[in-house]
């Protein structure tokens, strides 16, 4: 009996201490809550004078609500509450964007609100992509295009996988190498693919850059495409994971 229950107490302590180590994993070092869990605050890199600014936007407006948001110093900060007229879940999306062009950096966190309007995280992400530096949408949000760097010259292509094709389909894919009027060796190039939607649904349509000798690729992008009834296109989300070394 007394086995048993130093095995209990044991077992107790194991998930409690697991709890608290899942706890600090989601107070990322860009958002923390208040002693009593009434206030979130999230502070990001940001600097207005360089044009961009940061939009956040609820899935449900009536759960949370704005409370003071500031720039300083090179960083945006802004603290949310609960708006006290409904409790449940909602998704804080903030983008930090430059004259309506796709989001240099994204931050999601998945919050809920219950009777005592205390806010808990469900779970959060954060990831600067600069996706308005390589992803383009057509002025009808008919087509998006992708252009990235490449170097077919060392043996490295990009290749792309969509989950859902029955909902996003390839329209073309070439590779472009730069000018290069002196003929040097090695010079890169440009990889432009364009994509479009068939049917409502969401898709996603992930991009490799890596060769045949590599076991995996040292460059990966990940877009969560939404494609409405009249296939036209929004951008949800953009990862990515680059290997380096």
């Amino acid at each position: 009996m007394k086995r048993f229950l130093t095995l209990c107490m044991a077992a107790c302590l194991l998930l409690s201490l697991l709890c608290g180590a899942q706890a600090e994993a989601l107070e990322g070092d860009w958002f923390e809550l208040s002693a009593e869990d009434t206030v979130l605050t999230v502070r990001l890199p940001g600097d207005e004078a360089n044009g961009y600014a940061w939009n956040a936007e609820f899935s449900d407006e009536d759960v949370l609500e704005l409370l003071t948001m500031e720039y300083e110093n090179g960083q945006w900060a802004a603290s949310y509450k609960a708006t006290g007229r409904k409790t449940g879940l909602t998704e804080l999306r903030l983008s930090y964007e430059k004259d309506g062009a796709f989001p240099a950096a994204t931050a999601v966190l998945d919050l809920s609100v219950n009777d005592a309007q205390k806010i808990e995280i469900e779970s959060a992400k954060y990831v600067e992509t600069y996706a308005d530096t390589w992803v383009e949408m057509s002025e009808d949000a008919r087509v998006l295009t992708v252009r990235l760097d490449a170097n077919a010259t060392t043996g490295y292509s990009w290749t792309y996988e969509i989950d859902n094709p029955a909902v996003l389909e390839l329209v073309t894919a070439e590779y472009a190498p730069f000018e290069n009027e002196e003929g040097l060796l090695g010079v890169g190039g440009e990889w432009v693919a364009s994509f479009r939607g068939l049917t409502a649904g969401t898709a996603h349509l992930t991009l490799y850059y890596g060769s045949a000798d590599d076991a995996a690729p040292v460059d990966t992008r990940t877009l969560e495409i939404a494609v409405a009834e009249d296939t036209a296109l929004t951008l949800n989300f953009v990862e990515m994971e680059e290997i380096l070394g």
